[in-house]
C-alpha cells in the first residue's frame, strides 16, 4: 500500500480508532525494529519529527569518550561480562549488547580525519572480539555479526578499507593477513569469504606483494600440531588468491600445490580444483592439474571424475 492510500484509508476512520490502529500496529513491530529506527523517540517527539522546517540535528561526537567506552566495552566482552550475570554489566546491558555495539560501530566509521587512524584500529579490535565470540560463548548470540546486520566477511571488509584509507604498509598488511588467519567464523561464513574480503581491498601489485612476503613466511605458533596445519593452509589458500588477482596462476598454483598440508593429496586437489579452478576461463589451467595429477597416482572422487569428462568434452 503506497502512502497517499493509507492516508485516504485512515480518513475513514474516528481519531478514536485511529489511535487504537497505532496501538496495534505499535505492538505488531518487532523490538529489534523499533530500536533500530527509533520509533519511541518519534512518538515521543512527534511534533518535531513532522515539522520539515527544523534541520535534523547533527550528534557530536567527542571522540576521547568513545574511544574509551568502546575500549571499555572490548575488554568487558572478552572477560565474558556480556554472556554470565555479574557485577560490572547488568543484566539489561547484557540483553542489549546490539545496541550498544551498533552505536559505537557508527561513531568509529563517522569519526573525522584527525581520528580516523585511532578509529580503524578501535574497529579492528572490535571485529576480532566479534569475531572471538564466534568461537567461544563471551556473547549472549552466538552468531554476533549476523546479530548486527552484517555478514562476517562485510564487516571485515569495511574495517580494511578503513586501515588502509591513509595508505598500505608493510606492519597494516600483516595484521590484516593475520587478522583473517586467526580469525573464528559463523555458521555462514567460511575462510574464503574472509580471503575475498582482503584481496578485493588490496589495490596495487605492491600492496600485494607484502601481502605474498609475510604469507611466503608465516608459521602458526600454536603448541597443536592440527591448529598449525590449518593455520598454514588458511595463509596457502590467501597466498593462491593473491596470486589469482594478479593473474599470475602458474607461480599461485605451484605455490599452493608446495604448501596446502592434507594428509591425503587428493584432498588437497579437490580443494584446488572445486575452489580456485571452477570458473570457465580457468578450465585449460584445471584439466592440466587434474591430468598432472592422475600421472602422479591420485585416485579423484566420483564427482570430480565426472566434471573431468565434462570439461574435457567442452574444451575439444
Amino acid at each position: 500500500m503506497l502512502v497517499k492510500d493509507l492516508r485516504q484509508l485512515l480518513e475513514k476512520y474516528s481519531d478514536s480508532t485511529v489511535r487504537e490502529i497505532v496501538v496495534e500496529m505499535y505492538k505488531k513491530i518487532p523490538k529489534k525494529i523499533k530500536e533500530d529506527n527509533g520509533i519511541d523517540y518519534y512518538l515521543e517527539h512527534i511534533e518535531q519529527a513532522m515539522d520539515k522546517t527544523l534541520k535534523p540535528k547533527v550528534e557530536e561526537i567527542d571522540f576521547d569518550d568513545l574511544s574509551l567506552d568502546v575500549s571499555e566495552f572490548i575488554g568487558n566482552v572478552k572477560a565474558g561480562y556480556y554472556f554470565s550475570p555479574n557485577r560490572v554489566v547488568d543484566k539489561t546491558r547484557r540483553s542489549k549488547w546490539r545496541v550498544e555495539a551498533k552505536r559505537y560501530i557508527k561513531g568509529l566509521l563517522g569519526a573525522n580525519e584527525d581520528n580516523a587512524e585511532e578509529a580503524s584500529e578501535l574497529l579492528l579490535e572490535l571485529y576480532e572480539t566479534l569475531s572471538t565470540a564466534c568461537g567461544y560463548t563471551i556473547l549472549v548470540s552466538d552468531n554476533p555479526f549476523q546479530t548486527l546486520g552484517y555478514k562476517q566477511e562485510e564487516f571485515l571488509k569495511v574495517v580494511f578499507e578503513k586501515r588502509f584509507h591513509n595508505g598500505y604498509t608493510q606492519k597494516k598488511i600483516e595484521e590484516a593477513c593475520k587478522t583473517i588467519i586467526n580469525s573464528y567464523v559463523d555458521r555462514e561464513t567460511v575462510y574464503r569469504d574472509l580471503n575475498e574480503s582482503l584481496v578485493e581491498t588490496l589495490q596495487t601489485d605492491e600492496a600485494r606483494e607484502m601481502a605474498l612476503e609475510f604469507l611466503s613466511k608465516y608459521k602458526s605458533v600454536s603448541s597443536d600440531e592440527y591448529t598449525r596445519r590449518q593455520k598454514r593452509n588458511y595463509a596457502t589458500d590467501l597466498y593462491l588468491m593473491i596470486k589469482l588477482k594478479m593473474n599470475d596462476y602458474d607461480g599461485g598454483i605451484s605455490y599452493f600445490l608446495a604448501n596446502y598440508q592434507e594428509r591425503d593429496p587428493e584432498i588437497t586437489m579437490y580443494c584446488l580444483l572445486t575452489y580456485y579452478l571452477r570458473k570457465e576461463d580457468l578450465n585449460s589451467y584445471w584439466l592440466r592439474e587434474y591430468e598432472s595429477a592422475l600421472k602422479r597416482g591420485i585416485d579423484f572422487r566420483n564427482g570430480l571424475k565426472e566434471q573431468y569428462v565434462e570439461r574435457k568434452a567442452k574444451a575439444e
